[in-house]
């Protein structure tokens, strides 16, 4: 069931015969005017037996050129993209050093490929595979290594993870630019970054439209040349960097499409898309991350094939770069074992699905309530309602079988409820797996007199 087409292209002089050997199957093609090749072989059943994979380039002159690529595995590969917090090394993690040591998985493989920024769409792209033990692990990236150990342990199949993550990049850097141009807050972005390449000195223009932040930068350098691999799918974890340039309420429109784009690229509507939902940070009274996390809500519950892993409870409100890295992780597995897998099994904690207002209290249920809703800690918080005022208060709330009902205080009769609406609120509704509830808002639907 999990076996698809795997595709493998190159370049070559233009005419070549171009053959490829890669266990029981052979595949031929010719070098096109423009030196490409490609081929694809059929379906390949996992294996975690070392291969290798031959490509013979000849010509009509009797000119032979063979490469082999030794140590091939047949297994699960997932793009993992991002910024900071889903390139984070294994070495920076909680336990590193017990975690380096115990880390003899020769069947993970792991690329970080230095992101590459481009003005332009490119077509290669050179990075490596490593194999997983103690002696590489440490660099490995801390969320895309525990994700792939907890598929390869579920599965049993070799998995591989390439990481495609920057620092300070925006989510618009990993966006095409066609893509980008269809929506009035990428008109408005590439119309920005237009006039400062514009009006920088001429020396730097070359440096400010290869910016990092540019649109479409880490989609032309480091995205593009990857479309068509056989991956599985996608994970992804960014946004910080969105709130830091004040532009986190475009992120709702933008999460949905970088995951049209990317699935356009690949030729696949349905590819599985995953996304971490940044954790806790700073202060209770700040509220810049919740636009960040509701667009990742946003896109989970309007995209299919999407899955998410809230990490509300995973992060360090002091640190931007949490150590924990081995829970996001595991989420992100639960949420690959349900979406990509078809796995029965509660792989997402209680997600937002209505709410109906009544007089003085609101009723809110959930998808995703697995065993049951439960209150962890001593008493159900991080709930507020407001009134016509707008003005948002605390509210007591109770679970209710699979719902939670919100009671508003005094005469309020309450027009918007929300849950765990600051950077770093009270989480306290979790289902009884132990996962956490999603952050989210709502409010009542003026019906037309």
């Amino acid at each position: 069931a999990l076996a698809m087409p795997a595709p493998v292209w190159g370049w070559a002089e233009p005419g070549d015969r171009i053959t490829v050997h890669f266990k029981a199957q052979t595949q031929t093609a010719v070098t096109g005017e423009d030196g490409t090749w490609r081929v694809t072989f059929e379906p390949l059943e996992a294996d975690a037996k070392p291969a290798a994979l031959t490509i013979r380039s000849s010509n009509a002159e009797s000119v032979v050129r063979d490469l082999e690529l030794v140590n091939v595995l047949v297994g699960e590969v997932w793009l993992c993209a991002g910024q900071s917090n889903m390139f984070l090394q294994v070495k920076q993690t909680l336990d590193s050093a017990k975690e380096i040591e115990a880390a003899d998985y020769p069947q993970i493989r792991h690329i970080f490929g230095c992101p590459w920024n481009a003005s332009e769409p490119q077509a290669d792209y050179q990075a490596n595979w490593q194999v997983c033990s103690p002696d590489t692990v440490g660099d490995f990236s801390g969320v895309p290594y525990y994700f792939a150990r907890e598929l390869h342990q579920t599965l049993d199949v070799p998995v591989g993870v390439i990481v495609i993550a920057y620092g300070p990049s925006l989510i618009q850097s990993y966006i095409s630019k066609e893509s980008f141009q269809t929506i009035d807050f990428g008109r408005q972005s590439l119309a920005y970054w237009d006039k400062k390449v514009a009006d920088a000195p001429p020396e730097e223009r070359e440096k400010v439209h290869n910016s990092p932040l540019h649109p479409a930068a880490f989609f032309n350098g480091s995205i593009h040349p990857l479309a068509g691999m056989a991956l599985r799918g996608f994970a992804w974890y960014q946004g910080e960097s969105d709130s830091d340039h004040g532009i986190q309420q475009h992120y709702h429109e933008q999460m949905p499409l970088l995951i049209e784009d990317w699935r356009h690229h690949w030729g696949r509507n349905d590819m599985p898309f995953l996304m971490v939902q940044l954790p806790q940070i700073g202060s209770p009274r700040q509220t810049s991350w919740a636009h960040l996390r509701e667009g990742t809500l946003h896109a989970l519950r309007t995209v299919p094939h999407t899955g998410m892993a809230v990490t509300i409870d995973t992060g360090d409100p002091r640190d931007v770069h949490p150590p924990n890295k081995q829970e996001p992780g595991r989420r992100l597995a639960l949420a690959a074992l349900g979406v990509a897998y078809g796995r029965d099994l509660v792989y997402s904690g209680p997600i937002y699905n209505a709410a109906e207002f009544l007089e003085d209290r609101v009723r809110i249920t959930f998808d995703h309530v697995g065993g049951g809703l439960t209150v962890k800690g001593d008493a159900l918080a991080g709930f507020e309602v407001a009134g016509a005022d707008g003005r948002f208060v605390q509210a007591e709330a109770r679970i209710e079988g699979d719902a939670v009902i919100v009671h508003a205080p005094d005469d309020m009769k309450p027009e918007a409820v929300r849950y765990a609406w600051a950077n770093n609120p009270p989480c306290t509704l979790y289902n009884k797996q132990g996962l956490p509830a999603s952050p989210f808002r709502a409010q009542r639907v003026q019906t037309p007199e």
